[in-house]
Order: C-alpha cells, then structure tokens, then sequence
C-alpha cells in the first residue's frame, strides 16, 4: 500500500484534515470527538493568535485515497530569534516521506 504525504493547502484539504479522525473513530466508545469549529480555529493564522509568532504546515498521509495520518510541522520565533522545528510524527513507515516534505514546505519550497 503506497502512502503519499501531501500538504494542507486548499480548503477542501482543512476540511479533509479536520474530517479525518471523525472517520477513523467513530467506530470507537472511548473517543470523545473535539468541536469541529475548534479545531478549524486552531489551525486558521487568523483566528489563533499562536501564529503571530510561529507558522504552521499540516499535511494527510493518504492510502489508496483514503486518508490514513495527519501530522503538522510548525515552526516558531524561540527567545533568541531563532526558528525551531516541532513536528508531530505518527507511524515509523510514513515518517522519512513526511520529515522531507515538511522541511521543504517550511523552508519554502
């Protein structure tokens, strides 16, 4: 099963993003799902006032069309006016794909 990792960039691809655990739990007792305008609140740099300070680039890893991981990559303004990389890693065969696509996207490219 090929994974490919692509980022978040269009609307359809926030709603995919916010979208996705609701599929992948729903069959689960224990999940209590989070409010969906919450999380798009989250991760709008309009809306959360973390961005002033920081950026951030969510990313789907999709399996045969069907979403399978969200991760994010963010970077923010340290104390000394450095930038530092925070990621979210998920599964051990999904993390080199997204570890090179989220470098690239946060250095630009």
């Amino acid at each position: 099963m090929a994974v490919t990792v692509t980022p978040v960039a269009s609307a359809a691809d926030r709603r995919a993003f916010v979208e996705l655990p609701f599929r992948l739990y729903r069959d689960d007792p224990s999940w209590v799902p989070p409010l969906k305008a919450e999380v798009h609140g989250l991760i709008n740099p309009r809306e959360n006032p973390w961005f002033e300070h920081g950026e951030a680039q969510y990313f789907l890893s999709v399996r045969d069309r069907s979403g399978a991981l969200r991760q994010f990559g963010v970077t923010a303004l340290g104390s000394d006016s450095t930038r530092k990389l925070y990621a979210g890693f998920t599964s051990v065969p999904v993390e080199r794909r997204w570890i090179t696509a989220a470098i690239r996207s946060l250095r630009g490219g």
